[in-house]
């Protein structure tokens, strides 16, 4: 996305700097909702988009596209670009170098035609994602060459090969958040012969890594009151140095070191960095590794601004309902839960399970009482015990709806709930061990009964079997 403002000399004065830096944040998020808009004052465009264009052939299953399409592995209908795509991701994630080749008459090759290369050679740049430098860049004519060293600072020791080179050559390196999870998979030729090959997971791959209920998720997070930080964080001394190292301070976050998460030994095959960058990120993976990665990148990020209590993040995290969900469907369903975390006073929240709560109340006592609610699972205690949660959870709702506006008032110490919450635990049988164990959940519960159906919720997707796993 493109904005521009016009600029006085007057406006890179410290203070109206940062409000110039304010107006065109809040220009690109407008311009993002309003994406393509002068296309469509293009004369003629608006019929060649919305007329009609379906010409009875076969389309691509991913862009809905007729041009190009051709049979996958699988029986997939896939079209040329988007093919591309995907190609495009599997070097990314296997790459250690990035190649900018800048050449004004470059011409392109007819494999490359209708895919994400053609694209960007309208710029006058080609893109290349490698393990290893090709050997014929010494010899390649270009207006410039630029080989950056993914995720690695250290790149000064492939410099004194490329002294002689025939096109100028710069090194240098770039932070990129390319998590990529793999997987052996079997995969038939055209004779029909087995053979193995490494593939990216799909998300069915992903949901099958889940413990409990076989299902991917959807992590989106970005920081809170970002415009607000840039026009009023920096006080008076909004330089431009100052607010340019603000916003590559928050990029170095985002793009370097969530890559550094990412590889984190609990989930480092189960996720998926579909981007992260700027002051966002979007996340794909197994959901019960979702609210984990979420504070992980909450606490990281929380330590990397020295704790500022104005400079917090929100997310959203969505389980999609089932494996083969659109992912752009689950993305706006995060969008949706990232919102509801925001739309409250402070922000700084997490929205899981639909229910939007502060960091510390979320990995804390909801956290918590999760886990005292599994392990008493596991020490035999009946599923049918959460059911009765539920209900107990559904008399707490009751009472706040028979007293409204008042509720906030109304001393519920003798609480219908409550009695029937000591009821059900006096009726819980586990052994003397595990005792200490059902009184201290039933302490969580009567402080922290506002958050029981989400520590509910996730215990039962956590420990249910999906009806594969009952019949295996």
């Amino acid at each position: 996305m493109l904005e521009w403002l016009p600029l006085s000399a007057d406006d890179f004065q410290n203070e109206k700097f940062g409000i110039k830096w304010s107006e065109i944040g809040d220009k690109i998020a407008l311009g993002k909702k309003r994406k393509f808009t002068e296309i469509l004052e293009m004369p003629g465009m608006h019929e060649k988009i919305f007329g009609p264009i379906d010409r009875g052939g076969t389309r691509c299953e991913i862009c809905g596209s007729e041009e190009g399409v051709r049979e996958e592995e699988k029986g997939r209908m896939v079209c040329s670009f988007c093919k591309s795509l995907e190609v495009l991701a599997k070097e990314i994630g296997k790459a250690s170098y990035w190649i900018e080749t800048r050449k004004t008459d470059r011409r392109i090759s007819e494999k490359e035609k209708v895919s994400w290369k053609e694209a960007i050679s309208k710029f006058g740049v080609e893109y290349a994602f490698v393990e290893e430098i090709d050997k014929d860049l010494k010899t390649r004519e270009a207006d410039h060459i630029s080989v950056y060293k993914l995720n690695d600072t250290y790149f000064s020791n492939i410099i004194p090969g490329y002294k002689d080179a025939k096109s100028p050559i710069s090194f240098g390196f770039k932070f990129l958040a390319k998590k990529t999870p793999y997987a052996i998979k079997e995969i038939p030729d055209i004779g029909g012969k087995i053979y193995k090959k490494e593939e990216i997971k799909e998300f069915s791959d992903l949901a099958n890594d889940s413990e409990g209920i076989k299902r991917w998720a959807v992590l989106r997070a970005d920081v809170d009151n970002l415009g607000k930080i840039f026009a009023e964080g920096l006080s008076e001394d909004r330089t431009i140095s100052r607010v340019s190292n603000l916003s590559a301070m928050l990029s170095l976050f985002f793009k370097g070191w969530m890559e550094k998460i990412y590889e984190g030994d609990d989930y480092e095959d189960s996720v998926y960095a579909i981007y992260s960058g700027g002051d966002d990120l979007f996340v794909v993976g197994a959901w019960d590794k979702m609210p984990k990665i979420g504070k992980k990148i909450y606490d990281d990020f929380r330590t990397f601004t020295c704790r500022n209590p104005n400079i917090t993040l929100s997310a959203g995290i969505t389980i999609a309902p089932s494996e083969k969900y659109p992912l752009y469907q689950a993305a706006d369903l995060a969008r949706e839960a990232l919102d509801k975390s925001k739309g409250l006073e402070g922000k700084d929240r997490v929205t899981f399970l639909d229910k939007p709560m502060k960091w510390d109340i979320f990995s804390g006592e909801v956290t918590g009482l999760k886990e005292n609610l599994k392990k008493l699972l596991n020490a035999g205690v009946s599923r049918g015990f959460l059911q009765k949660l539920n209900e107990i959870d559904g008399e707490y709702e009751k009472q706040k709806s028979e007293h409204g506006e008042a509720s906030a008032r109304y001393d519920d110490r003798y609480g219908r709930w409550r009695w029937l919450l000591a009821y059900v635990i006096a009726r819980t049988k586990v052994s003397n061990e595990n005792e200490p164990l059902l009184r201290e959940t039933e302490k969580l519960i009567r402080k922290n009964i506002e958050y029981l159906p989400i520590a509910v919720r996730w215990v039962e997707f956590i420990t249910r079997k999906e009806q594969g796993e009952k019949n295996g």
